[in-house]
């Protein structure tokens, strides 16, 4: 729309339009409009009388087509001709109290381009910062999580040696108690043995000296 409203008051002056071009460099969206004058007048027909009628008209324009845009010129020439001369004076004095608090300089522009700038230049960095601490935060928990799933894997290792070492204790017990019955048969039966084989030694030994004794008397009666 406001692309079609400024080729309509350039054209009432004979100024043709080649290109325009939708920027985005700064704070809003904006046109760049291409034109030249096939009569070689340009520099008479771009005055500040078609700067005026763009600053007047435009933003009218717009309002009729439905857009909520501000109009930047405060004084209207054609009201100023239905007043007197109080009127006038009283029109052209609030006037000037709106244009100044409207108008900004072309210092107050860039100083409030500027802050925007360094407004989101912060936020972008508060952006940064906040995601480096979320990314920081997740590693750790990361690093929690591996450390505990580790910890519980060592813990389930220690719970399954634990319970082959009480089946093998309850295993071992009864064999324990095995070995300790054959011991003491086995000791039992040595000692008979031990008696049995000194009983004997004793009768050998009895009938070895009975036997020595007999030759003995044998030789003696020889």
């Amino acid at each position: 729309d406001a692309a079609d409203i400024v080729i309509d008051i350039m054209g009432s002056k004979g100024l043709q339009i080649d290109a325009g071009v939708i920027h985005y460099d700064e704070g809003n969206p904006h046109i760049h409009i291409f034109e030249h004058d096939p009569e070689y007048k340009h520099n008479k027909k771009m005055n500040l009388k078609m700067f005026d009628r763009f600053n007047h008209e435009l933003p009218q324009e717009m309002q009729k087509r439905g857009w909520e845009v501000q109009s930047i010129r405060v004084f209207d020439a054609e009201k100023a001709k239905t007043m007197d001369e109080d009127e006038l004076k009283a029109y052209k004095s609030e006037c000037r109290k709106k244009k100044n608090k409207a108008s900004k300089s072309a210092k107050e522009y860039k100083a409030e381009k500027r802050a925007a700038q360094i407004e989101q230049e912060a936020k972008d960095k508060a952006t940064q910062i906040q995601a480096d601490a979320v990314m920081k935060k997740a590693q750790m928990l990361l690093q929690a999580h591996k450390t505990l799933s580790e910890a519980q894997e060592a813990q389930k290792d220690i719970e399954y040696y634990k319970k082959r070492f009480e089946a093998l204790e309850a295993k071992l017990a009864p064999l324990e108690g095995e070995l300790d019955d054959i011991l003491t048969d086995r000791a039992k039966m040595i000692k008979r043995k031990g008696r049995e084989v000194s009983a004997e030694m004793a009768q050998i030994t009895a009938e070895y000296n009975a036997m020595q004794d007999s030759v003995k008397e044998n030789e003696m009666q020889g």
